[in-house]
This record gives structure tokens, sequence and C-alpha cells, in this order.
């Protein structure tokens, strides 16, 4: 089994809106509002949907001019809530296995969080799907 693992763990947040391909506002649990860098030039269809959970990745580079990233976003496609990778280039890290854990520092995000799939479809640039969520 390959694990992905972010340098520290992602950051919780509920989509604003996602436009101009590459942005998307977010709200932290705080309460604060920001904008997000999208790494996924696809269309996205039913993954960027206002209201959704989405997890963030925050960069420590302090040129970077948006410094957190969009990684993953729940969402149901009927069978439960499932984590759908927004960032492109991830499914590449995982595609060779078939059981894969999503981790984010020590941590699965959220707890027993497993790929199902990474996959290319007519509606999203690669997107890695993760089960088990609760």
């Amino acid at each position: 089994m390959s694990v992905i693992r972010f340098p520290a763990p992602l950051i919780p947040a509920t989509l604003v809106k996602r436009y101009k391909r590459f942005l998307a506002d977010v709200v932290l649990e705080s309460g604060e509002t920001l904008t997000a860098h999208v790494a996924n030039p696809g269309g996205m269809i039913g993954l960027a949907t206002p209201g959704s959970r989405v997890w963030l990745s925050k960069s420590d580079n302090p040129n970077r001019k948006l410094p957190y990233s969009w990684e993953l976003v729940e969402a149901d496609f009927g069978d439960g809530p499932q984590l759908v990778g927004i960032n492109t280039a991830h499914p590449n890290a995982v595609s060779g296995t078939q059981s894969n854990t999503f981790t984010t520092g020590a941590n699965p995000v959220p707890p027993g969080a497993t790929m199902m799939s990474s996959r290319r479809s007519p509606f999203t640039s690669p997107v890695a799907i993760f089960t088990g969520l609760g």
C-alpha cells in the first residue's frame, strides 16, 4: 500500500465558489474567507459545488501569491461521501496501486479514507477518489 503524505495536516474549509479555472474562494472554520489556488484546469463538474466541504494545504513559500491550495473535496456520487483529489499531481503518485491510504502528516483525513480509484473522466482532469468517510 502506498501513502500520500502532506508536510502538514490539511485545513478544512467550505467552498464559496470556483472561478477563472485556477481560483477558489473558501471559508475556513474560523470564519475567515480566503482565495486558494486550484491545480486543476478541468471543468470539475459535480466537484465545485458551493457549500462543499474542502481541504486545503498551506505553502511555506513567502513568495507565493496564494499560500493556500485546494487539495480535496468531499462529494457524494450516490454511494455515500467520498474524498476526491483536486490537485492533478496527486493521482500520478498513486495510480500504480489498487489500495492506497491518503494521509496528511501522520493522520488520515478523514480517518479511514482509502483510495478507490484514480481516473480521468470526460468531465475532469485526473482525480483520485477516496472512500471510507465515516
